[in-house]
């Protein structure tokens, strides 16, 4: 099958969410009765800020996060053109998982239990227009123009500026976030136990590549959605870069593996919007 062109996009992606979180942590704040003036609140504040730090460090454009108190959400789109992308964001959540829990453990705390999982997201197509053209974007152009303000405030005005609403639309319509949240949610009830790393097991051929070992397996089903997660071991970087991450699937083998429809390839072929690179530089 031919590759897409490079810097094609499309309504519907297939995309890799991580949703990591510490165990333990409502426990903590339950026993402190929810007071924030006491020892075990400011304790659990300390951890938290840690755990937000850490997020932070491993944070770039090909690992962007959303945080919630605890809880930390990692996303990005696979690639139809190589599995390679596929491999780059595993790498990066096994290394993210790995620091948290060693910091969170070495304080004496349970660490963090992370899921990653695949799954279609619906493109949403988010206008930033009127956010340039008005409110805040509107102010800074009339300060530079009258002179009221120079570049650099204006720069460092803009990257302060807090959207209202919508300042995440890749985690709108995400199937791969609800996947894993939901398997996280289901805990060692579901076989989700411990402060593990639980890989969504179809983002690898079916015969399992043997640069990566796992420890266990765990069938999942929940809402209609299911698949079979491997409790993560041990990543040899080395032979998985050597092999060319052999046995990891890309964006649309992800999704032949997703769906029963023998035709969805072709389905999301069909939702191309063009090379959004290209259409946003035209509009700068």
């Amino acid at each position: 099958m031919a590759k897409a062109p490079r810097g094609e996009k499309r309504k519907i992606e297939v995309a890799a969410s991580l949703w990591i979180d510490l165990l333990g942590y409502g426990s903590i704040l339950e026993a402190a009765q929810w007071d924030p003036t006491s020892e075990r609140s400011e304790a659990a504040l300390a951890r938290i800020v840690e755990f937000q730090r850490l997020i932070t460090k491993h944070s770039n454009r090909h690992f962007p996060t959303f945080v919630m108190n605890d809880g930390a959400i990692v996303f990005r789109d696979m690639s139809p053109r190589s599995s390679g992308v596929t491999f780059d964001f595993l790498k990066r959540a096994i290394a993210l998982h790995r620091e948290v829990n060693d910091v969170d453990r070495s304080a004496g705390y349970p660490g963090a239990r992370a899921v990653l999982a695949v799954g279609f997201r619906v493109r949403r197509n988010i206008s930033f227009a009127s956010r340039l053209q008005s409110g805040e974007g509107k102010r800074i152009k009339e300060k530079l123009a009258d002179g009221s303000m120079d570049s650099e405030q204006a720069i460092n005005h803009a990257l302060k500026v807090r959207h209202h609403a919508d300042s995440t639309p890749e985690l709108q319509h995400n199937y791969a976030m609800t996947k894993a949240y939901l398997a996280d949610s289901g805990g060692a009830k579901k076989g989700f136990k411990g402060p593990n790393l639980f890989l969504d097991l179809t983002m690898f051929q079916d015969k399992l590549p043997n640069w990566i070992t796992f420890t266990a397996q765990t069938k999942w089903a929940e809402r209609g959605m299911s698949g079979t997660f491997g409790t993560f071991e041990s990543l040899d970087t080395v032979t998985a870069n050597q092999e060319g991450f052999s046995g990891m699937r890309d964006a649309f083998e992800i999704a032949e593996a997703l769906s029963p429809n023998p035709d969805i390839v072709k389905l999301i072929r069909m939702t191309r919007v063009g090379d959004l690179r290209k259409r946003h530089a035209d509009k700068i």
